[in-house]
């Protein structure tokens, strides 16, 4: 099988031998492998198999091999379901195994069974070790200053980013970002779901094909509802925009939908709406993969990482000068957004400080 490597801004890298990550961190991809502070490795194995015989075990289908310590999955069903998850060098490096039913299973089922919730649950422990954490939110530059967007999923991340850049804006991320304690951003411009009406909304012009994609999208999303299918189309951000890597946050702007309304919010308040977003994103405080491993391995102590978790945020959030909260009934947050920056985005198209940058 051919190896997909990725080194992701020197903080983590991760190898696997399918092209499942290839949306999220196709930017990062390397033909080197080069050893990070964190590594995580995900391999399909078609032959794996679970023992059961004299290990111990949780429930029905969450085992203990005491030989490499490791939480391994076997599932009753017609086919064998069967992964492996074994920890090494304190937790810093991880490798999964899984077989292919447990692939398909799992996009089906979806929530924590999926690799990416795998992946950002071993990350997110990894980086709170490390005094970083991973933040459920876009970013963009504008004039100079970093602007961080928390918003639950379907709130209109994609689309504010997305406009933002469009209009001159500098692109970092519209899904996931890594802080360190400094309150540097680390974009991951991994792929993004655009829908026709949010291709539509920014203006984006795609060929006759993918238009025909699209459309297909939506109405797929249409019939089969939300939670089965987005009704979005994956395209690659660099396609339309050059990435800016990293950028120190200044403010920012917590999205959601409903009245139309643009406030300033204290400190405390932002704290409590990010921690929430954090939570209802995530999910990896009640991963079950974490939760057995803690089970069998007491030294394992998941609520100091809570904890630690709650006190880094904090201190990254210390960092940002401003927070807003900003409210839309059409999903233009945008607009409230460039109001805040000073200035309209375009101002900033004819100044070397506002085009985009490699970092």
């Amino acid at each position: 099988m051919t190896e997909y490597t990725y080194n992701v801004h020197g903080i983590f890298s991760l190898k696997s031998n399918t092209t499942y990550f290839e949306g999220m961190l196709h930017a990062f991809k390397t033909d080197k492998e080069r050893r990070s502070a964190l590594n995580f490795e995900f391999r399909m194995d078609p032959d794996l198999r679970i023992s059961r015989e004299g290990k111990e075990r949780i429930n029905i289908m969450f085992y203990h091999d005491q030989v490499d310590n490791s939480i391994e999955v076997d599932y009753p069903w017609v086919r064998p379901i069967c992964a492996k998850l074994i920890f090494s060098d304190e937790e810093r490096n991880c490798l999964f195994l899984f077989n292919g039913n447990y692939m398909k299973v799992s996009r089906l089922v979806g929530g924590c069974w999926r690799l990416i919730s795998i992946l950002r649950a071993l990350l997110q422990m990894n980086l709170i070790r490390n005094d970083m954490i991973l933040i459920h939110g876009g970013v963009v530059r504008i004039g100079g200053q970093g602007i961080l967007i928390p918003g639950v999923e379907n709130t209109g991340k994609t689309t504010t980013v997305w406009s933002l850049a469009k209009n001159g804006a500098q692109f970092v991320t519209d899904e996931y970002s890594i802080f360190d304690e400094d309150g540097q951003s680390y974009g991951i411009p991994g792929d993004s779901s655009l829908t026709r009406t949010t291709a539509r909304a920014i203006g984006l012009k795609f060929p006759r094909s993918e238009r025909v994609l699209l459309t297909l999208a939506d109405i797929k999303g249409k019939v089969l509802t939300i939670h089965l299918s987005s009704g979005a189309t994956s395209v690659p951000p660099e396609r339309f925009f050059k990435i800016c890597g990293k950028t120190l946050v200044s403010a920012s702007t917590i999205i959601q939908n409903g009245v139309d309304s643009t406030k300033r919010i204290g400190f405390e308040e932002a704290l409590a709406k990010i921690k929430a977003i954090q939570l209802f994103e995530f999910g990896w405080r009640n991963h079950p993969f974490l939760l057995a491993y803690s089970f069998f391995n007491p030294t394992f102590d998941l609520t100091r990482l809570f904890s630690r978790e709650d006190d880094i945020l904090a201190s990254v959030l210390t960092k940002i000068q401003r927070f807003y909260l900003v409210s839309s009934s059409k999903r233009d947050h945008n607009k409230a957004i460039e109001s805040i920056a000073g200035a309209p985005v375009e101002q900033y198209l004819s100044s070397s400080q506002g085009r985009a940058i490699d970092s």
